[in-house]
């Protein structure tokens, strides 16, 4: 068996003194849907005003060859988490299909309103994701948003 060293993939700033994740991270695999799917699904809500207007930009585009990086940033605020992660996955599969991203993986990130981070770890993790998919999920006890 082969041990596999974090310092040859670029990842040992994820990893604090103990050999544990510096950061809270995980990841997944999307499941892709239709254009037609995310439309149908987008009009049953209220988002769908602004979501699909970039819905249609996203496939209006030619399919790239080589995304450099990470080519696009989305910011979403929503109450609920379900909400939240079916536009996410519903972007990521827009994206993939027309080759914006060219891997099915995505990586979240939990950041909560105290937290610090490492930012080297946040490169690191930045830089193993090339040509996929970062979530960075930012969660607050703000309660402003309970009055809405």
């Amino acid at each position: 068996m082969t041990k596999i060293s974090p310092k040859k993939f670029g990842i040992t700033p994820l990893l604090n003194q103990h050999g544990f994740n510096s950061l809270k991270y995980g990841e997944n695999i999307i499941e892709l849907k239709s254009r037609e799917k995310i439309v149908d699904e987008a009009k049953k809500h209220l988002y769908s005003d602004s979501f699909l207007p970039e819905i249609d930009r996203i496939y209006a585009g030619k399919m790239l060859k080589a995304p450099i990086g990470h080519p696009v940033h989305y910011f979403l605020r929503t109450r609920l988490n379900e909400t939240r992660e079916g536009l996410s996955r519903s972007l990521i599969s827009a994206l993939y299909d027309n080759g914006r991203i060219f891997n099915k993986r995505y990586t979240y990130v939990d950041f909560y309103e105290n937290d610090s981070f490492n930012d080297s770890a946040l490169e690191a993790l930045y830089r193993s994701c090339g040509g996929g998919a970062i979530i960075i999920r930012y969660h607050s006890d703000d309660e402003s948003n309970d009055r809405f």
